[in-house]
């Protein structure tokens, strides 16, 4: 009887045994989830491997520009990174101030209001009367005169 069929006969079905039991179930997983990854490995890699070449090859550009060139670079940078929080912080002052909410009318040439809503809290011989509008979410109280 050769060896294989020796250690066959003797711990055959362990590993079955062993997967069917206590935390083997969690340990095929894993094996297979590996086994997955690997697969998934092997396709990617020719891609990362390119890619990384052609990263090589603009690094080593980049090291070699003009000391003039890197310091342009760099402070278009600055100035692109800067950029963003300033338009967010005048674009919140902006929503403060108190600009009116009209737009010129689509073909009209004339303007109307887009979002005014009246605001009546008593009635005048039995009408409502208009005490202001609401223009978003600000109330523009209007006085009158008796």
């Amino acid at each position: 009887m050769s060896q294989t069929r020796l250690l066959a006969s003797k711990y055959g079905g362990q590993a079955e045994a062993a997967a069917k039991a206590g935390l083997g179930v969690m340990t095929q997983l894993k094996t297979s989830w590996g086994d997955f990854l690997e697969q998934i490995g092997e396709i990617i890699m020719p891609v990362v491997q390119s890619l990384a070449r052609t990263l090589q090859g603009v690094v080593a550009a980049l090291q070699n520009m003009d000391p003039h060139w890197k310091k342009f670079i760099v402070t278009v940078m600055v100035v692109a990174a800067a950029i963003g929080p300033v338009l967010l912080t005048l674009g919140g002052i902006l929503k403060l101030l108190p600009f009116p909410t009209t737009s010129p009318a689509a073909g009209s040439g004339g303007y109307r209001k887009s979002s005014a809503t009246p605001h009546t809290t008593r009635k005048y011989k039995g009408k409502p009367s208009v005490d202001g509008f609401f223009i978003g979410k600000r109330l523009i109280i209007q006085q009158k005169s008796c």
